[in-house]
């Protein structure tokens, strides 16, 4: 949804447009877009939730320390979900890690009062960073 959001100033100026010989150049709009997309891969940055996770009592813990998972491997447990259809699958098989998860070092655990760490600003704003730097490369190499 928070993609979504930014995605529709993207979708206006394209639709309004009466050629789409412009796909290929990146608008204003098209960072405000892609400024969606890292924000997508970070919204897990503060505390290990998002807002649906702090909804549903649930948050991500680093599976060696068992303490919150940092900004970073919440950026890394995201950026899999570009290969959903996969992830389905193996979050079919086993409910409890799937593939961003394996690889970030991570799991989804239930809470009752969710573990609060100090935040790192540094990491949140690295991961941010890394997020929107990666969304802009994709687009520019598509």
């Amino acid at each position: 949804m928070i993609a979504t959001a930014f995605a529709i100033p993207f979708m206006i100026s394209t639709f309004s447009t009466s050629s789409f010989q412009n796909l290929t150049e990146l608008t204003a709009s098209t960072y405000i877009e892609l400024i969606g997309f890292a924000l997508y891969f970070n919204k897990d940055c503060i505390n290990g939730q998002s807002i649906a996770k702090r909804l549903l009592k649930l948050q991500i813990i680093d599976i060696k320390t068992e303490n919150v998972a940092s900004p970073l491997q919440c950026f890394v447990r995201n950026i899999f979900c570009i290969l959903w259809p996969i992830e389905v699958i193996v979050t079919l098989v086993n409910p409890t890690r799937r593939i961003g998860d394996r690889v970030a070092g991570t799991k989804v655990i239930v809470v009752n009062i969710p573990k609060k760490e100090s935040l790192n600003y540094i990491q949140i704003a690295l991961s941010l960073i890394l997020g929107y730097g990666l969304i802009l490369l994709v687009h520019v190499l598509l």
